[in-house]
């Protein structure tokens, strides 16, 4: 549906040869000034050096690549978003403990990415609850973005993302045992993260890094943001081996902190 994960945002960059903008990671908006993405999304180091090519825009009310604004047919009635909303990034702040390219891991995977506040929420725009501190991952979470879908072809080179929105249920892993599995891959979990899946052709995939973790309250009939897609393996959506997320309940103050002193 056209107005689900209404949070859900696309960081984009510029084609060095074409100029065209094009899709490179997700994020999640979490206030009218703050979207939350993967470090190693926008950096190859703490604090914001050597930065790769730069985000040239963070992209909300975003559902289909080519199309706007997104339509879809409810009964005899057409249904249509509002009009994409495109913002520069102000400031990009890069979680001080990350490094990059260090080690096969991303650790403390997150950045916060500042923009031009927001329009007025709606429907189709508004942001996800930050986990509370003693809240813990649910049975099952889901993940949403427009990462490449042909699971079984190889990740590096040519990636085809996928131009649609998609969303999938994944059963949330125990970090420990993530860590078994990983462990044999030569890859540290530690409990600054949160895994899962592990099903076969059902994960996150490459460009799927920086968006969002899931779950859904019923008590409050809330979405909670638990955690951001940081890494997985090569060829993703293979069996037993679920993908790794960057525990939000970790970073809730360094998060809190650098958007107060904005």
């Amino acid at each position: 549906q056209i107005d689900e994960f209404p949070w859900t945002a696309m960081l984009l960059k510029e084609n060095g040869k074409t100029k065209h903008l094009e899709y490179h990671c997700g994020g999640a908006l979490i206030s009218r000034t703050f979207v939350l993405s993967a470090a190693h999304c926008v950096t190859f180091n703490a604090g914001g050096t050597n930065i790769k090519d730069p985000i040239k825009l963070v992209r909300l009310r975003e559902y289909n690549f080519f199309t706007d604004p997104d339509c879809e047919v409810e009964g005899n009635m057409l249904d249509c978003a509002e009009q994409k909303v495109d913002r520069e990034p102000r400031r990009i702040v890069v979680h001080p403990g990350f490094m990059a390219g260090t080690s096969p891991t991303y650790n403390h995977d997150l950045a916060l990415i500042q923009i031009d506040p927001v329009p007025p929420y709606t429907d189709f725009l508004r942001p996800i609850c930050l986990p509370e501190r003693a809240m813990r991952p649910r049975r099952f979470l889901t993940v949403a973005g427009w990462g490449k879908t042909d699971f079984f072809k190889d990740s590096i080179g040519t990636i085809n993302f996928s131009p649609i929105k998609m969303k999938v249920v994944l059963p949330h892993v125990d970090w420990k045992l993530c860590q078994q599995v990983y462990k044999l891959l030569h890859i540290r979990v530690n409990e600054s993260h949160v895994c899962a899946g592990g099903k076969i052709a059902q994960d996150s995939c490459a460009g799927d890094s920086g968006s969002p973790l899931m779950q859904y309250d019923p008590r409050s009939g809330s979405w909670f943001l638990m955690g951001v897609a940081s890494f997985g393996v090569q060829n993703c959506g293979r069996e037993g081996i679920p993908g790794v997320y960057t525990n939000l309940g970790t970073y809730l103050d360094w998060i809190r902190e650098n958007i107060q002193q904005s």
